[in-house]
């Protein structure tokens, strides 16, 4: 049966090893591999190959480009939020021989006018610091008694936490779940600091912080993975 990670075959050499020097090949290559789903081992080979190349390649490569290499390596672009990515490029397209002056006015006359409009959305919704400190304590103290100290309009946003949480608590309790009472350490540990996903994930597992973080980036991979396949199974059901 064919798969659509055939095409890239032509990226490999006589001994099946990925091989190319071209930077934007290699990029492009990289980008796509995000699109892969489970079971897709040449895809899997592709992103370790070009993760591995393009950080090998990145110190001898000129400035704008190896800006444009380092952001890729941190967030791929199928990862990046639109108009963040919008902004970024903009200060990159600016600087390029090839622009179209026309365009980049354009982009920056768009961007300027939603970003007033995210400012005025959110000066409607932000809280004020007294506020916020007043809610943040009443969420280590973890207390359905504190919430008429809360703003009218943080009351019920905090006792649907307390509910929502405890609810979980109990489903997982009757379901006999380990983690029940794991939640709960959990929540007495963060009402004196911030409990972090790499912390939970030592605590759970009993393992050191080095190992965690490559279980968690499995973890992440692995769900973007399933994110996509779902997506394209939308995309398949759609055009049938």
């Amino acid at each position: 049966m064919y798969s659509i990670s055939d095409v890239f075959l032509k990226f490999k050499d006589d001994q099946g090893n990925f091989a190319s020097n071209d930077v934007n090949s290699l990029l492009a290559l990289y980008n796509a591999t995000y699109l892969r789903i489970r079971g897709e081992e040449m895809l899997d080979d592709a992103v370790t190959f070009t993760k591995n190349r393009l950080q090998s390649m990145v110190e001898h490569l000129e400035p704008r480009l190896a800006e444009e290499v380092l952001c890729t390596l941190e967030t791929p672009h199928l990862k990046r939020v639109e108009r963040v990515e919008t902004r970024r490029y903009i200060a990159v397209y600016e600087k390029k021989a090839t622009r179209d002056e026309d365009i980049l006015e354009f982009a920056k006359f768009d961007f300027n006018i939603l970003q007033t409009l995210y400012c005025e959305e959110l000066k409607a919704l932000t809280i004020t610091t007294e506020e916020s400190n007043i809610f943040t304590a009443a969420m280590q103290r973890w207390d359905a008694h504190v919430v008429e100290q809360l703003p009218a309009y943080l009351k019920a946003l905090y006792i649907n936490i307390l509910k929502t949480t405890n609810d979980i608590e109990e489903v997982l309790k009757c379901q006999e779940n380990k983690n029940a009472e794991f939640v709960k350490k959990l929540r007495e540990q963060g009402s004196n600091h911030m409990v972090s996903t790499v912390q939970t994930c030592t605590i759970e597992h009993g393992i050191m912080v080095v190992e965690a973080n490559e279980k968690l980036k499995v973890i992440i991979e692995e769900a973007w993975m399933d994110i996509v396949h779902e997506r394209l199974l939308k995309k398949i059901q759609w055009c049938f």
